[in-house]
């Protein structure tokens, strides 16, 4: 442990006013107070279990109350405090480790205005997505077309784009309308008030469809069969009228359009017979991939540490070095600046 503590601490700090938490999905914040090492909140640790850990933050300030304190050993009680606590933070090759000193505050009072602690940037365990959108980003790295620090971007798209074309293979979610209260209060309603029209001549089938609206009325009586005036269909569509809205039909849990369609045998004895209904939804979309709009990563611009891995392997003697390295999935931003530095040259 304070092998690693003594690691951190040489680190060349990075300078700002003041520290800003970052509004991302994947980062939580350790807080502690200005002046000691003791979390706020240790139980946000919970969130980085079982993850790959990116990066962690060390933020403190650098004022002084005295000359005497011993900032230094501050922050190492702040780590030895984080190791304890979540020793995966201790043992995960590849942490990207920072030291963020605010120099904006400037007295005792000031301090608690200020962030103090770690800001902790992880993510999910490798799966087969993020494994194929890795090892495609590492292929475009070696041909040249991708520069390596575009990777956290390129994964982000390139994910959410596998995760968008797989939605072509999900149907969409359809629940049919309803007749007011059972399905048996509508056996009951049609047997009741569908009769034999006093006009009639003679037994007759007659096929007719009805469209159920996004707010259960019906809005429309078809006879898709059946050509100019009968006493029939007469019959069937003062029935079909007098009904009650119906609960209406949902697509993707929004309300749509439906049609109910079955057909009525007037029989010889004066008996009507309804067959069973036919109901299906009118709106039904055609399923279609979800495209996002080409990126390009080139235009992405390289942060201070983007090349940090690159930078230190072209200072090394290669006639006198081997180079083996770690390819693990945490490892895939660093394989990719090896992969681009041997491409190079």
């Amino acid at each position: 442990m304070q092998q690693q503590i003594d690691f951190v601490l040489k680190t060349t700090p990075r300078n700002m006013e003041k520290y800003s938490k970052p509004a991302k999905k994947d980062l939580i914040f350790l807080e502690t107070a200005f002046n000691n090492a003791i979390f706020t909140d240790k139980e946000a640790l919970n969130s980085v279990k079982g993850k790959v850990i990116l990066k962690i933050e060390l933020v403190y300030t650098t004022y002084r109350k005295s000359e005497t304190f011993d900032q230094h050993g501050l922050s190492r009680k702040r780590l030895e405090n984080l190791f304890l606590a979540a020793p995966n933070c201790l043992n995960q090759s590849g942490i990207e480790w920072i030291l963020v000193a605010q120099t904006g505050c400037k007295s005792a009072e000031e301090g608690p205005g200020f962030f103090h602690g770690f800001a902790i940037t992880y993510r999910d365990l490798p799966d087969a997505v993020s494994t194929k959108v890795e090892s495609n980003f590492l292929r475009e790295v070696a041909a040249g077309k991708i520069k390596s620090y575009a990777y956290d971007t390129y994964l982000k798209r390139e994910t959410e784009k596998i995760e968008r074309d797989s939605l072509e293979d999900v149907e969409p979610v359809i629940v049919l309308p309803k007749f007011p209260h059972s399905e048996q209060a509508r056996i009951n309603y049609f047997s009741n008030y569908l009769n034999f029209p006093p006009e009639s001549t003679g037994p007759k089938k007659v096929d007719v469809q009805f469209i159920i609206s996004r707010e259960g009325k019906i809005t429309k009586i078809i006879f898709p069969n059946s050509a100019g005036p009968s006493p029939y269909k007469d019959e069937i569509s003062e029935f079909i009228k007098s009904m009650p809205d119906w609960t209406p039909g949902t697509l993707n849990g929004k309300p749509t359009e439906c049609m109910v369609q079955f057909s009525v045998d007037f029989m010889s004895r004066g008996s009507v017979v309804p067959s069973p209904l036919e109901v299906f939804a009118t709106e039904v979309p055609p399923k279609m991939k979800a495209k996002l709009p080409a990126y390009d990563y080139n235009a992405i611009k390289p942060q201070p540490t983007s090349n940090q891995v690159s930078k230190a392997l072209v200072k090394v003697d290669w006639s006198k070095a081997t180079l083996v390295c770690d390819v693990t999935g945490s490892m895939a931003p660093y394989n990719a600046q090896v992969v681009e530095f041997i491409s190079a040259n």
